[in-house]
C-alpha cells in the first residue's frame, strides 16, 4: 500500500492562495469594500483572489461571507495579529486563547465562590479585552468580578465566533480554491503513484489534478472537505481547532480537533487501511510540516510496524522545521533511531 499524506504546502506548491494569511488578506479586502465601497483600496490580494472577487463572487455568496466575518471579534483579533507579518498560524493563536480561558476556568473553580475578584492586569482579563468579550461585573472603577454566568457568556460567544470563522474559511475554499485549476504537477507524486491519500486540506485539489490515482473511497479528508451549502446556520463541514496538552476538564472541548472530527464525522478511513493491510506500507508526506497539533494521527502512521516513511521538504528552512516538529512528536531517541537505525524508518528528500 502506498499512502500519500498532504498538508497545506501541497496547495501552496500548486500556486493556490490557501494560507491563513491569504484568507485574512481576503477578509480585510472584503471588510474594507463594505466600509469604503467608493474608494480605491490598496490590496495584498493575489491576482487569482482579485479575479475571484471580480468574477466568481456572487452577491449571495458575498453577503454570506460578510455576515460571517463582520463583527466577528475572533476574525478582528486574528487580523490584528497578522498585521505586518507574512505568516500566521490560526491554530497556535486559538490555542493560546483557549489555554488562557480554560486555565482561568480551573482557577475560578478552585476558589469555590459565587463571584471571583479579578485584577485588571490578569492575563484572562487582558485577553477578554482583546477579543471584546467584556462580560464582567464592575464593582468600582478598578473593581471587577467574574461569576459562572460571565464564563458561560464568554465561552458561548467565542465558540460562535469560531463557528463563523470556520464557515467563512469553508466558503473561501469551496467557492474559490475548488474552482481554480492549477497547471502545475508534482513529479514526486506521479512517481510515487499512491493508491491512498490522507488529506489535511479542505480543498479537493488532489482529486482534480491527479484523477488517475484517486477516487472518493481512497481519499481520506482528516479535517473535512469544503462543501459550501449556504443556509441559515453556520454549521460547517470542516475542522478548525486545536490539540490541547491540558488534561483539565474544560468547557472548551468544542475547540479540540478530536471533538470536531467526531461531531462532524470527518476522516477516519486511514485507521481501516492500517488495520487491514498485512504488507509493507509506504507513506510519503508532501507539504505537511508534521506539526505536533496532529500528533495522534502522525503517531498512527509513523509508528505502524509495517510503515516506511518518506518526508518531502520544500527547502532547508522547512527541513529544519520538520525535524523540530518530529522531535516534539516522537522524542529525541525515537527520532534518531527511526532516521539512523539499522533499518531506517524515516527518510528525508527535497521535493522536485
Amino acid at each position: 500500500m502506498k499512502i500519500l499524506v498532504i498538508g497545506n504546502g501541497f496547495d501552496l506548491d500548486h500556486k493556490l492562495p490557501t494560507s491563513y494569511k491569504n484568507f485574512l488578506d481576503f477578509c480585510i479586502f472584503i471588510l474594507n469594500k463594505q466600509i469604503n465601497s467608493n474608494e480605491e483600496l490598496e490590496t495584498k490580494l493575489t491576482d487569482k483572489q482579485l479575479e475571484f472577487y471580480n468574477k466568481l463572487c456572487s452577491e449571495k455568496i458575498l453577503n454570506s461571507f460578510v455576515e460571517l466575518i463582520l463583527n466577528n471579534n475572533l476574525v478582528t483579533y486574528l487580523i490584528e495579529k497578522s498585521t505586518g507579518v507574512d505568516w500566521i498560524d490560526f491554530e497556535s493563536e486559538i490555542k493560546n486563547i483557549v489555554d488562557i480561558f480554560s486555565s482561568f476556568e480551573s482557577e475560578y473553580q478552585t476558589q469555590k465562590v459565587n463571584r471571583y475578584s479579578l485584577e485588571q492586569n490578569h492575563i484572562f482579563y487582558k485577553m477578554c479585552n482583546q477579543l471584546s468579550l467584556n462580560f464582567f461585573h464592575r464593582t468600582s472603577i478598578n473593581g471587577i468580578t467574574v461569576d459562572e454566568n460571565c464564563l458561560t457568556l464568554i465561552h458561548n460567544n467565542l465558540n460562535k465566533f469560531l463557528e463563523k470563522l470556520t464557515k467563512a474559511l469553508e466558503l473561501y475554499i469551496s467557492e474559490f480554491i475548488n474552482k481554480e485549476k492549477p497547471n502545475t504537477f508534482s513529479p514526486d507524486i506521479i512517481e510515487f503513484n499512491p493508491n491512498r491519500v490522507i488529506s489535511f486540506n479542505y480543498s479537493d485539489t488532489f482529486e482534480r489534478l491527479y484523477p488517475a490515482t484517486s477516487n472518493a473511497k481512497n481519499v481520506d479528508y482528516i479535517h473535512g472537505k469544503a462543501d459550501n451549502i449556504i443556509g441559515s446556520d453556520t454549521d460547517s463541514n470542516i475542522v478548525l481547532g486545536i490539540t490541547s496538552d491540558q488534561t483539565v476538564k474544560s468547557n472548551y472541548v468544542t475547540f479540540e480537533k478530536y471533538y470536531q472530527r467526531i461531531t462532524k464525522r470527518t476522516g477516519a478511513k486511514y485507521k481501516e487501511w492500517l488495520k487491514n493491510d498485512n504488507d509493507r506500507i509506504d507513506i510519503m508526506f508532501f507539504g505537511h510540516s508534521l506539526d505536533s497539533a496532529d500528533t495522534d494521527i502522525l503517531l498512527d502512521l509513523i509508528e505502524h510496524k509495517k510503515s516506511f516513511v518518506k518526508i518531502l521538504y520544500h527547502n532547508n528552512t522547512s527541513y529544519k522545521t520538520i525535524i523540530e516538529n518530529l522531535n516534539r512528536v516522537l522524542g529525541k531517541e525515537k527520532l534518531i533511531n527511526y532516521v539512523y537505525g539499522n533499518q531506517p524508518k524515516i527518510e528525508f528528500k527535497k521535493q522536485q
